[in-house]
């Protein structure tokens, strides 16, 4: 089975809005297996599927994850779990997502707001409403979106649901950062703060602290300080892609402001990360980060051995922009220390 992390599938959504967040990190899930029903071998079995395919996910084993999933899917459906279909059709979009199939997404998305809107299960249709305006979203189709967010939202609201109201702030704040409006964006990302702490919900507290990181891009005191409180919730859950966000958007500020060091610590850290879930790409992010700053420490030594590293990791990528990119960088360091 080969690693989707390890293909340039995973770099197809983050192109899609440059300097915006990926729509995979808009997406929300529902982690809970479902429970409100009568047990029965097909269930079980679509519960084991279920849980197969998170596990899957969280190793970037995607596309196994995907075929574990739609086996989850078609043993709801033969046992009429329709709540099990609802949960397994937001795992399938976002997965569809990161591995780009966005027509496929949308068509998961949509069905999951269908079913839940069927059901009456006003939870998870704000999950689903989320969802599905993040990636119309991400496709231009701001004003339905927007229609969709705010829908989430009353209804998080009217059903007291914390989670679902922040979750549906951060949408409205990304959508409103997406338009140029940072000061609307911050209130939302203030707004949906407050609710993530009233739930107690960590991860998605880390989220919205990465997003007040981003929305505070020209106040490097506040910027870092919500990244350093994400990036502490993000390692004591394990939540990885919270945890490189805030990685990134704390170097990024602490290399502009010349504080070479601490951003080196934090770029090893990251580059940890991407070697223990194998995902070349982002390995070959961290190597380049390193060795572009302790090019800037004159570090020439290790400035080498990285980018060396980073080539070995390009060519094994097929990524030949990436490739030449390091070797004229590593051809200059050659001409200086002459």
């Amino acid at each position: 089975m080969a690693r989707t992390g390890c293909r340039s599938a995973l770099g197809l959504v983050a192109a899609l809005l440059l300097g915006a967040p990926a729509i995979a990190a808009d997406l929300t899930q529902q982690f809970r297996a479902p429970a409100t029903r009568t047990r029965s071998a097909a269930r079980d079995d679509a519960d084991r599927f279920l849980q197969l395919g998170k596990t899957q996910e969280l190793d970037e084993f995607l596309e196994d994850a995907v075929q574990s999933w739609q086996q989850a899917l078609q043993r709801y459906q033969d046992s009429g779990d329709r709540e099990g279909e609802t949960l397994v059709y937001g795992y399938l979009g976002s997965a569809y997502v990161r591995l780009g199939q966005l027509s496929a997404a949308e068509d998961s998305f949509r069905r999951q707001l269908a079913i839940s809107r069927d059901r009456q299960d006003q939870q998870a249709q704000i999950y689903a409403l989320n969802n599905l305006g993040s990636l119309l979203a991400h496709q231009g189709s701001v004003s339905t979106a927007a229609e969709l967010f705010q829908q989430a939202l009353t209804l998080a609201q009217q059903t007291r649901s914390h989670t679902g109201e922040a979750l549906s702030q951060n949408s409205l704040g990304r959508l409103a950062m997406q338009s140029g409006d940072r000061a609307k964006a911050l209130k939302h990302y203030q707004a949906a703060l407050s609710a993530s702490r009233l739930s107690d919900d960590t991860r998605v507290e880390a989220t919205t602290l990465n997003n007040l990181g981003d929305g505070y891009r020209q106040n490097d005191a506040e910027a870092l300080k919500a990244y350093e409180l994400a990036v502490r919730l993000a390692r004591l859950n394990r939540d990885r892609p919270n945890q490189l966000r805030a990685i990134d958007g704390m170097t990024a500020i602490l290399s502009r402001q010349n504080r070479i060091q601490p951003a080196i610590d934090l770029v090893n850290e990251r580059l940890d990360l991407t070697q223990e879930q194998e995902n070349s790409r982002e390995i070959l992010t961290s190597l380049r980060s390193l060795a572009q700053l302790h090019q800037r420490l004159g570090n020439s030594v290790e400035a080498q051995q990285r980018y060396q590293d980073a080539i070995a990791i390009a060519r094994s990528l097929n990524d030949l922009q990436q490739e030449q990119f390091l070797l004229t960088q590593l051809a200059l360091i050659g001409r200086k220390s002459r």
